[in-house]
């Protein structure tokens, strides 16, 4: 998987348009969309307006786009600078992005023009998927976006919900009074990893690297104090130091220590 970290500041351009956050209900008509989701993976951009796409930066990333269905949040790279924003996707396969943030890197000899992409995401108002290839058109049902979709060797892990079963040997359950489950997401957005470790929020930045390594660093978290509930947070946190490596297997995966020994397991769950 490629790892890019920008320390870059945001501009917003606008998050408010007539689409709403947060509304991803995917079209129900599966005559005439592939069986393959919009949401949760990276697709690479291949056209605009018909024009073929023949452009990577000096580390071989790709103009693309991601959907994330748990927040409604888009977000990619547009060949020189990352962007970020929201979608609406709902029934006959509408689809409609709100004004895009960026970064402002500076990019004199960039031979794409990334506010041509971002332009155009702002007229996208529906989609198609056929075998593999996403396609999104404006309000007259033109083509004017293709991408496809390139999974690579870490796809099983990224952009999944993992709701912790258990920890150091023993099964978890969510407590009573606990607000909800103890997860945490990997984030292709900026390689993010965020979460909820029993009565707190947490996020830092993640690596994975060859052989199945993982690296978790510039953890932080909420202070907020729960004194009902019955759950050890510091336990938990302690896993993103000690994590060597993890093991995939479908929807079930593992944190294990240098010498190979299970510190948790998590199961994906979907929504």
């Amino acid at each position: 998987m490629r790892n890019y970290t920008p320390k870059l500041v945001l501009i917003l351009f606008g998050f408010m348009v007539s689409c709403g956050p947060g509304k991803t209900q995917e079209s129900n008509d599966s005559s005439k969309e592939d069986t393959l989701s919009i949401f949760d993976k990276e697709w690479h951009l291949d056209q605009i307006n018909g024009r073929s796409i023949q452009y990577a930066n000096e580390q071989g990333k790709w103009p693309s786009l991601t959907l994330s269905k748990e927040d409604g949040g888009a977000f990619g790279f547009a060949g020189c600078n990352n962007f970020m924003g929201k979608f609406e996707a709902g029934a006959d396969h509408a689809l409609q992005f709100s004004k895009m943030a960026s970064t402002r890197m500076a990019c004199p000899n960039l031979s794409f023009n990334e506010n041509e992409y971002l332009r155009i995401l702002d007229e996208v108002r529906s989609y198609v998927i056929d075998r593999g290839i996403l396609t999104l058109k404006n309000e007259k049902g033109k083509r004017i976006l293709t991408f496809s979709y390139q999974p690579d060797e870490t796809t099983g892990i990224v952009e999944k919900y993992w709701k912790l079963t258990k920890l150091n040997g023993k099964d978890i359950t969510v407590g009573q009074n606990q607000e909800k489950e103890v997860h945490f997401m990997l984030k292709t957005d900026e390689n993010r990893v965020q979460g909820f470790s029993g009565c707190n929020g947490f996020g830092g930045t993640y690596t994975l690297k060859d052989d199945g390594k993982i690296e978790f660093s510039q953890m932080i978290g909420t202070l907020k104090a729960c004194p009902d509930v019955d759950f050890n947070e510091a336990e938990f946190l302690k896993l993103f130091r000690e994590v060597e490596r993890y093991d995939a297997q479908g929807d079930h995966l593992q944190f294990l220590d240098q010498n190979g020994n299970a510190l948790a397991s998590f199961e994906a769950v979907y929504f």
